[in-house]
């Protein structure tokens, strides 16, 4: 059975199933909203609330998802301020791996 799903259902998806910490609220409406747009004009695919969780990881900043994806201390450049390594950061992060950015965070696919 197929069924459409609001941001309501999917943020209840995780409730039900004691996910609610993997993402913020923000962090979640910004995971629905990307995966709501990939599924245009194309039947969605089945909520897998673990997969999600596996697959998909929240930070507070594009600096700490790029030290987790390279698994090493970032720095852009010697002596950059914060908002240059947090530009940077997200830049390596576009280009390595699926991103999705939203105000108070970023959210990377977990390969």
């Amino acid at each position: 059975m197929y069924q459409i799903i609001d941001f309501d259902d999917f943020r209840n998806a995780f409730w039900r199933l004691g996910r609610e910490n993997p993402f913020s609220n923000d962090g979640l409406r910004a995971l629905f909203k990307h995966l709501e747009d990939d599924c245009v004009g194309r039947r969605g695919p089945e909520l897998d609330v673990d997969a999600i969780c596996r697959m998909w990881v929240e930070y507070d900043t594009a600096v700490e998802a790029a030290e987790a994806a390279a698994g090493t201390r970032w720095e852009a450049d010697e002596g950059a301020d914060d908002d240059a390594n947090e530009s940077a950061a997200l830049e390596w992060l576009r280009y390595e791996t699926a991103t999705i950015e939203f105000p108070g965070g970023v959210i990377i696919a977990n390969f």
